[in-house]
């Protein structure tokens, strides 16, 4: 006959190893895979100087999604700024000369409107390549709920949805901005996505964990 009572310390292991692990992240969506080579210079000029392309069906699951590359480098002979979508490394680069502080900006649009709440929390940003400068990225969802991050290195950078001024613009969004900033010859390299990221555990699990484990190995030293 089983002694069930030597199964309750495997068991109530079982489930502290559960319930510590961070939840699984699910399948990435890919807003844009940057493999739809486009490019845009402003050279100074007043004003905004622009770009606007559609994707192919390989490098978004956004049905329809249009790209608008936006670039300000200030005015004066000697500035410019460079957005340029390097499609064979699927990579969005961005380039200053020495005397421009530059704004650059990507809006995608044109897939009307999806909840993002279904596949992801969270939008993540790659840096891939960053000089020794800190710059500013913001995104803007709908043209009006925003989130900004200060980034001054490579890795990954997660603006999670409650993050934004208007969460709940999430589950209809019809636009997406990322706009970077920062001081003069600021270049960098950059990739994006929208995640499912591992939510913590609440703390009131893992103490109960806790509890019980300790509950398991008093037990099994008193059967033994």
């Amino acid at each position: 006959m089983m002694n069930t009572k030597r199964l309750i310390f495997p068991s109530l292991m079982v489930f502290f190893t559960l319930s510590i692990l961070p939840l699984t992240v699910q399948a990435v969506s890919i807003i844009d895979n940057f493999s739809d080579s486009q490019q845009v210079m402003d050279l100074g000029s007043p004003g905004i100087t622009a770009s606007t392309t559609f994707l192919s069906d390989t490098s978004s699951e956004l049905t329809g999604i249009r790209r608008t590359l936006s670039a300000e480098a200030g005015v004066g002979a000697v500035n410019f700024v460079v957005i340029q979508v390097i499609g064979s490394g699927s990579i969005l680069g961005i380039t200053n000369s020495l005397g421009s502080a530059g704004t650059a900006s990507i809006l995608w649009d044109n897939f009307g409107t999806v909840d993002f709440n279904q596949f992801a929390n969270a939008l993540k940003l790659d840096v891939v390549k960053l000089d020794d400068k800190m710059i500013t990225v913001e995104m803007i969802v709908n043209g009006t709920s925003n989130s900004a991050f200060n980034i001054d290195g490579v890795g990954e950078y997660l603006f999670d949805f409650s993050s934004f001024s208007d969460a709940s613009l999430f589950d209809q969004v019809s636009s997406l901005e990322m706009k970077l900033t920062g001081p003069s010859a600021w270049d960098g390299q950059f990739k994006l996505s929208a995640v499912a990221a591992p939510v913590p555990l609440p703390p009131s699990i893992f103490l109960m964990s806790l509890a019980l484990i300790g509950f398991a190995v008093v037990r099994r030293n008193t059967i033994v």
